[in-house]
């Protein structure tokens, strides 16, 4: 089984990846690092500041992740201010800046690192509600209905969610793109 380095403090990330790439031969090991994450506008150049940041700590091949929300109608927002939105605004503040059933979309960004940057994007479309703040949740989660379904993300169970996910799409490419690497080695 190839072993694959995930640096990330954040255990759900980790048993969601685990979960996606170990059926494919892949063994994830987490890594948490304290780092500083710059506030960008780019969702994609913070991810790849993370994984340079990773790299040089940990001097080995890894993979690092960030995900944005993005409200139609707004061009790129929050997307890299989630979290910002989240710690400044709340969930009530939250529920004030989007009308209800507003499209939006997840999207996850997972950047392979070994000197080199290999970017992989997963979007997952849904819409926003109000009122569903569900105790014990990421506020996204209890205000996030995935396209297709009629709960909010806290109310689908996680085995569920994660053959679904964002994260499960940007983690398929690169799960892709390691099988076509060892395939031309």
């Amino acid at each position: 089984m190839a072993e694959l380095l995930f640096v990330t403090g954040n255990e759900k990330k980790l048993q969601e990846a685990r979960q996606i790439l170990s059926p494919h031969g892949i063994d994830i090991i987490g890594a948490p690092f304290s780092m500083v994450e710059v506030q960008l506008d780019s969702p994609q150049e913070v991810v790849l500041h993370k994984a340079h940041k990773a790299f040089e700590h940990f001097q080995r091949r890894l993979i690092v992740d960030d995900t944005a929300l993005f409200f139609d109608g707004y061009p790129s927002f929050p997307g890299s201010y989630t979290k910002a939105m989240v710690r400044t605004l709340g969930a009530t503040g939250l529920n004030k800046l989007f009308e209800e059933n507003q499209e939006a979309r997840f999207v996850s960004y997972v950047c392979l690192f070994d000197g080199e940057a290999h970017l992989f994007e997963g979007t997952w479309l849904g819409k926003l509600v109000k009122g569903k703040l569900l105790e014990g949740h990421w506020p996204y989660n209890s205000m996030f209905v995935p396209q297709g379904k009629e709960r909010v993300l806290a109310e689908i169970p996680w085995a569920e969610r994660v053959k679904e996910s964002h994260r499960f799409h940007a983690l398929s490419k690169l799960c892709k793109h390691l099988e076509e690497e060892n395939d031309n080695s």
